[in-house]
């Protein structure tokens, strides 16, 4: 992952490779090398799919004045947090997770996502606990 969002490690990662191990490590580089090439591309082609389309979005009826909460249709209000919230999950990178990184000094540039995840979390929960 680290590789996919910075080229220019992967190219300073590739030269080691080729430049430093490759001659004294020799057939295990070449394996090692092909698994970088298989990620890679994996990485490039990876894409959400779905059998079905969305379905159509509920559209409040009839409304005068301000739009108000309870204009709204509580399914088209859950559909609507969780397209929000698999955008934020969908970046968690694996890295994140290592040693609890979001409980660390640090957190903000160790686990980014992961932090901007449970700012997600405390603002709903605040927010359903306020509406209550």
């Amino acid at each position: 992952y680290d590789f996919s969002d910075d080229p220019q490690l992967l190219a300073s990662f590739l030269h080691f490779i080729k430049n430093e191990m490759q001659p004294v490590m020799g057939n295990a580089v070449d394996t090692l090398l092909i698994r970088i090439a298989k990620k890679s591309e994996a990485t490039k082609t990876r894409k959400l799919v779905f059998n079905t389309p969305p379905p159509k979005p509920i559209l409040p009826m009839n409304v005068t004045g301000s739009l108000t909460l309870e204009d709204l249709d509580h399914l088209e209000i859950s559909r609507q947090m969780t397209l929000l919230e698999y955008n934020l999950f969908s970046k968690i990178k694996p890295s994140e997770c290592f040693k609890q990184a979001w409980n660390k000094e640090g957190k903000e540039s160790k686990a980014p996502n992961i932090c901007n995840m449970i700012k997600r979390f405390n603002m709903v929960s605040n927010w359903v606990a306020s509406e209550i």
